[in-house]
């Protein structure tokens, strides 16, 4: 299999504990032989998150990697949330071909199977529905011979892409928080931290994903909520637009540190791509 990041792509990650926090629950992995890039943001304490969001990043690609195309290739398979409204700049004028889709269901089946191999331990240790250790996750996956990625997510942890200097989010957060902008923004907001889908504590969850047209130049970037929590769109935008395919490793260690000057509370996970 070719190297899907090269020569048309640069690639770079970093993961910082922070200034407040004495262990990592963060993950990322960049696979390039897939295309793939994945940052997972654990939760449930020490020895816990840090697991779930091991299991997220590996179980992953090893889907990818394994799976049987054609057991997806049947109309009712899997269904994908996001594939009715993709690309919400609507930058894309072609309809969405068979094999996007079809690639949009393997990622999908992939997290829910991430989702799985959590849950699973989960009971294994003896936690309730609902309980236990769980992560998010966020990512994006390159589609071979395209220039298209899946871009997949559960939970807060987000992707953004530049495109000619404007940043966009590309992600919705599945947070209390968003759900209270949704409704019009109406009344006493909720904390922003409170997430309403995870991989881990239930059986089942609902990844949500979308198909996403590359451009040259484009520079995307994906991040634990470290980082947002932090550091708002604007400063993320004004370091992006200083970067090229030479800079971007430079550029996570920038956004670590400005997190961590704003007081670093939590795990800083960032990873990017330039598409050359």
């Amino acid at each position: 299999m070719k190297d899907r990041f090269s020569p048309d792509f640069s690639v770079a990650g970093q993961t910082d504990v922070g200034r407040k926090r004495d262990h990592n629950e963060d993950a990322f992995c960049i696979e390039n032989e897939l295309g793939l890039l994945v940052v997972a943001d654990g939760m449930g304490g020490h020895a816990a998150g840090e697991v779930a969001s091991g299991i997220a990043v590996e179980t992953v690609p090893d889907f990818i990697y394994e799976c049987d195309p054609e057991l997806f290739k049947a109309p009712d398979s899997i269904e994908v949330e996001g594939l009715a409204k993709i690309d919400t700049d609507a930058t894309m004028a072609e309809e969405i071909d068979s094999d996007a889709v079809l690639s949009a269901k393997i990622v999908a089946a992939a997290v829910i199977n991430a989702n799985k191999r959590i849950n699973d331990e989960n009971l294994v240790r003896g936690m309730k529905e609902g309980h236990g250790m769980g992560t998010t996750i966020v990512g994006m996956w390159l589609l071979e011979d395209t220039s298209k990625a899946a871009v997949f997510h559960v939970g807060d942890s987000r992707l953004y892409r530049l495109r000619g200097n404007k940043l966009i989010q590309i992600t919705k957060d599945h947070s209390l928080y968003q759900e209270w902008l949704n409704r019009g923004a109406e009344g006493e907001p909720p904390k922003s931290n409170i997430i309403l889908r995870a991989l881990g504590p239930y059986d089942e969850v609902e990844p949500e994903v979308s198909i996403q047209e590359l451009k040259s130049g484009d520079v995307f970037m994906i991040c634990s909520d470290g980082l947002t929590d932090l550091v708002n769109d604007e400063d993320i935008a004004e370091v992006l637009k200083e970067l090229d395919s030479n800079t971007l490793d430079d550029g996570c260690s920038k956004l670590i540190d400005m997190a961590n000057e704003k007081g670093g509370k939590d795990n800083i996970t960032v990873v990017m791509t330039c598409y050359k």
